[in-house]
């Protein structure tokens, strides 16, 4: 569940909040001046997500390692490295994300 509410108000119930993250893991979205400026989110939300953005770049770095080495291997064009890149990408989707939450 997202709860959204004004700064003044979460800087209140600042306590009260962080159980209700924690123990309920509701995200709540702290806006100012009717606009969000920031979310809280549990820890195990927080670190699921990391893990998850670290594993993505793993994937760049692969694909590009990839794609040099046939590049360099091949010869290939730059239209064709450009399809191998896709290719690529669309390979490392298919890989699961493994997330521990504990």
């Amino acid at each position: 569940m997202t709860k959204t509410m004004p700064a003044v108000k979460a800087r209140q119930q600042f306590g009260s909040l962080l159980n209700e993250v924690d123990l309920k893991g509701t995200n709540i979205v702290i806006e100012r001046d009717g606009k969000a400026k920031a979310v809280m989110i549990s820890v195990g939300q927080y670190e699921a997500w990391f893990k998850r953005r670290e594993q993505a770049f793993d994937n760049i770095e692969k694909i590009g390692k990839e794609a040099r080495a046939i590049w360099e291997a091949e010869g290939k064009t730059e239209d064709e490295m450009l399809d191998l890149v896709n290719d690529l990408v669309e390979e490392s989707r298919k890989e699961p994300v493994t997330v521990n939450n504990s």
